[in-house]
């Protein structure tokens, strides 16, 4: 399952952290973070094609050393029964081969572009 990680670096109180991070990645879509640090989020319709869906996700915000944070979010995508459909009627050989492939090169890589941006906006507002 791929992953995106960033350090987070703020003197800012834990829960305020914790609370600009989940304000963050509600842009992915529903997120809740517990008070231990877990994290799950339920992706937007966004994230769903035709092709693929997204899976719900699950990650940590862990306090490493004084002011610094590690924040580690798992993702993956799935292909639709859509995809299948596509794959099994072969819609012309090409399409019949990258059918299956397709979930991981467009809704993963939007996924991954989404998570870092996020990221980033919260090392940004905690400075």
């Amino acid at each position: 399952m791929p992953e995106e990680s960033i350090t987070l670096t703020s003197t800012r109180p834990e829960q305020e952290v914790m609370k600009t991070l989940e304000d963050a990645l509600t842009v992915i879509g529903q997120c809740s973070i517990t008070k231990k640090g877990g994290i799950t989020i339920n992706p937007k319709s966004s994230y769903t094609s035709f092709l693929s869906k997204a899976e719900p996700m699950e990650g940590t915000i862990r306090q490493k050393r004084g002011d610094q944070y590690e924040v580690t979010l798992s993702y993956s995508t799935r292909p639709t029964g859509g995809c299948w459909l596509v794959f099994l009627t072969g819609f012309g050989l090409i399409v019949t081969l990258a059918a299956p492939v397709v979930p991981f090169y467009t809704a993963r890589k939007k996924l991954a572009e989404d998570i870092k941006r996020a990221f980033n906006t919260t090392q940004q507002d905690l400075e």
